[in-house]
C-alpha cells in the first residue's frame, strides 16, 4: 500500500493538568512530568455526537440530508491507572487536607466541583513507523466515577478511571476535545 497510514500503535500515555497549546510544535516537550500514571492494559477514548432530526410536515420521521443538527458532543476516556498518586485522587474529586502528621497526607471526598477541579487530559499515542505523536486533547475534564480499585493475589491494583470532557461556560462554542495529527509530508 503506497499511501501513508495513520495507525496508532502501542499503549498511550495520559497526561493530566494545565497545558500550553499555543505552540503545538513544542507540545511534547512542554508536557514532560505531567503524566497521570502508567496504564495497566488499555485505554478507551469515545467521542459521540448527539444528533437531532429536525421534524417537519412530510418528513415521515425519516432522516433527511440537511435536516439534522449536532446538539452536543459527549467525550470520555477510560483506563486503569497503576500509579496511585495525588493526581489520580484529585482528578477523582478527592482532595488533600492539611494535617499535623509527619508521615501521612490525608485526602477526603469533596462535595463540590470547583473551577480548579477541571483540568485538561492529553492522550498521546504513537504513529506506526514514525514515532510521531497523535494527541487527543480533552478539555475541562475530571473523573466523575469516584475511586475504584481491587487488590488480588498475583496482580497489581489499579484505579479505574473514566474521564469526561465538558464545555466551557465562558465559551460554549468551544468543543470539549481536539485531535492533533502530524501533517503529511509531501
Amino acid at each position: 500500500m503506497a499511501n501513508e497510514m495513520n495507525i496508532v500503535v502501542d499503549t498511550g500515555v495520559i497526561y493530566y493538568g494545565e497545558f500550553d497549546i499555543s505552540t503545538l510544535d513544542n507540545l511534547m516537550a512542554s508536557i514532560k512530568g505531567q503524566e497521570l500514571g502508567l496504564i495497566k492494559s488499555s485505554l478507551k477514548f469515545e467521542a459521540k455526537p448527539e444528533i437531532r432530526d429536525i421534524e417537519y410536515a412530510g418528513s415521515l420521521e425519516r432522516k433527511v440530508k440537511g435536516m439534522q443538527r449536532v446538539l452536543k458532543w459527549d467525550v470520555s476516556a477510560e483506563a486503569d491507572i497503576l500509579d496511585f498518586n495525588e493526581k489520580v485522587l484529585t482528578a477523582s474529586l478527592i482532595k488533600k487536607e492539611s494535617n499535623e502528621s509527619t508521615k501521612f497526607d490525608v485526602y477526603y471526598p469533596s462535595n463540590d466541583i470547583l473551577d480548579g477541579d477541571y483540568k485538561d487530559l492529553l492522550i498521546v499515542g504513537k504513529k506506526h513507523k514514525s514515532n510521531e505523536p497523535i494527541v487527543i486533547h480533552i478539555f475541562n475534564s475530571y473523573n466523575p466515577e469516584g475511586l475504584s480499585f481491587e487488590m488480588k493475589d498475583k496482580d497489581e491494583a489499579s484505579a479505574s478511571m473514566k474521564f469526561i470532557g465538558a464545555y466551557s461556560f465562558e465559551d460554549d462554542t468551544e468543543k470539549p476535545f481536539k485531535i492533533y495529527m502530524p501533517k503529511k509530508t509531501v
